[in-house]
């Protein structure tokens, strides 16, 4: 998985774990993801660190906010209106996606050079 993919899959599971969507696994595997894929933080190696066993949401809320800084990405106060927002917006995108088989705006199929953006019409550009 490179980088790109890594940290969106990140940002999805930690919207849709703020939101109350989903438990606090996605958030941790999704951690480890972003550590394979090259990044690296203090929070963010606790948070992949953390074991599935006998993980509790407050374990994932004590890290994921530095952990997602460290990362350069946003966080979402769980149970707020921009977690539910974000949340929306990965449900369509997984949604859209599925029904159609030329991609979504914005989304971008694995075999796409990295940095490439899908304009909708089944095209893929590097920007």
């Amino acid at each position: 998985m490179n980088r790109t993919d890594a940290l969106a899959r990140l940002h999805d599971a930690a919207a849709m774990w703020s939101a109350g969507f989903d438990g606090p696994e996605p958030v941790v595997l999704a951690a480890c993801d972003v550590l394979v894929s090259g990044d690296d933080g203090r929070a963010l190696s606790m948070l992949a660190a953390l074991p599935l066993r006998t993980l509790d949401d407050r374990d994932v809320e004590d890290l994921l906010e530095q952990a997602l800084a460290e990362v350069g990405l946003p966080c979402f106060v769980p149970h707020s209106r921009e977690a539910e927002q974000a949340r929306r917006i990965t449900n369509y995108e997984v949604k859209a996606a599925s029904k159609n088989p030329k991609g979504v705006p914005g989304s971008v199929p694995p075999e796409a050079p990295e940095g490439a953006v899908h304009d909708g019409r089944g095209v893929v550009q590097e920007i």
